[in-house]
């Protein structure tokens, strides 16, 4: 939030592709990208070989052939940057895919709410998201997430954009204006609508516009991913209020982005480098255990054989797991042994892998060995 840049991220190469029209969230991935020091290309999409017939597979596989460490990807259709993930060995983050998600602009509007409130716990807040529900991928973000810090959702909308999932609702605001903290304005996703569903959208904002009439003087914290539409989703008075975030969602939209290419481009590669190095340079192998397999081991036993086993040691992971070293200390690269753990059968085998595996089992009932 200091607004400070830093070169944690030097070295590194951030591709931004949009395939759908972008104002904050593809500036804020750019700046957040600068702000750390990263390099950055944005894809002009219309430009691109996308519009002569180069399919979006054949598409990634070429910009990940150029090693970028990072691609983040805008698209109309769901499900485009998990397919993406399979083509490239790049970071995928998803940007917003059709009316199915849009993770960073959730995790942006729970730091936001937190930091109002300044606390993570949001049990007994109650959160309206009021608009067009049913095709918004923000919404989906949200309400995915703000429900696991404890906060009660309650949607607002017309019966056409309402989607099937177990909250409560209701068709008009001050129906639970006097019961709410926090309004999540929404805009009519009218590029997603198959029919017109008003004759002009004055007339959905005649019943969904956030207005002081409507607010008051209540302490209710107001908020809108963007774009908005001034006196639609919200009114110009509204949107100089004080208790208007929206402004303040954008300025966290950059921290936000930064800690997550942070997280992706820096820790978690700085935890695999083992594993990449490995996997570039040689046919190293290594322990395998999966948390299914480790339950169904008794702790006596699995001592017993990693007793038998040479110089095992446990390095502590970014997650709290820990990593079973065999046959060598890092960064030395070499073949190491693969104990495979399946039920109560113990073999050994030899597997290549791309990912460091991680000892993801709490060490408390090992800790004699």
């Amino acid at each position: 939030l200091d607004e400070k840049k830093r070169g944690i991220l030097n070295g590194k190469l951030v591709i931004n592709i949009f395939f759908e029209n972008s104002t904050r969230t593809r500036s804020s991935f750019e700046i957040a990208s600068k702000r750390l020091g990263a390099d950055v290309i944005n894809l002009d999409v219309s430009r691109s070989s996308t519009s002569k017939g180069e399919t979006l597979y054949d598409t990634a596989m070429n910009l990940d052939a150029m090693a970028p460490n990072a691609i983040v990807v805008r698209h109309k259709n769901a499900g485009v940057p998990k397919i993406l993930s399979k083509y490239t060995n790049a970071s995928i983050i998803n940007a917003g895919d059709g009316a199915h998600q849009h993770p960073s602009q959730g995790l942006l509007d729970l730091f936001t709410i937190t930091k109002h409130f300044k606390s993570f716990d949001l049990s007994g807040k109650k959160i309206a998201i009021v608009g067009d529900i049913k095709n918004s991928r923000v919404a989906n973000s949200d309400i995915e997430l703000l429900t696991r810090f404890g906060a009660e959702i309650i949607l607002v909308t017309p019966p056409h954009f309402l989607p099937n999932k177990s909250f409560n609702y209701t068709y008009n605001i001050q129906d639970i204006i006097d019961e709410i903290d926090v309004i999540i304005s929404l805009r009519t996703q009218t590029e997603r609508h198959s029919a017109p569903t008003y004759a002009s959208l004055l007339d959905y904002g005649h019943n969904f516009q956030i207005t002081k009439e409507i607010l008051g003087d209540r302490d209710i914290v107001v908020m809108h991913p963007g774009p908005v539409h001034r006196n639609i989703d919200l009114s110009d008075e509204i949107m100089a209020d004080s208790r208007c975030k929206v402004l303040e969602q954008v300025k966290n939209g950059v921290a936000v982005r930064m800690a997550i290419l942070e997280f992706l481009l820096k820790q978690y590669e700085e935890a695999a480098d083992l594993s990449h190095k490995t996997r570039v340079e040689s046919l190293g192998h290594y322990i395998i255990f999966t948390r299914k397999e480790l339950e169904i081991m008794q702790a006596r036993k699995l001592s017993d054989v990693l007793k038998s086993l040479p110089l095992h040691t446990f390095y502590k992971n970014l997650w709290g797991g820990y990593s079973l070293q065999v046959g060598g200390t890092p960064p030395d690269i070499r073949p190491y042994y693969v104990l495979y753990i399946d039920d109560y059968e113990i073999s050994t085998t030899a597997w290549r892998l791309g990912v460091l595996p991680f000892l993801d089992y709490p060490l408390d009932s090992i800790d004699h060995i």
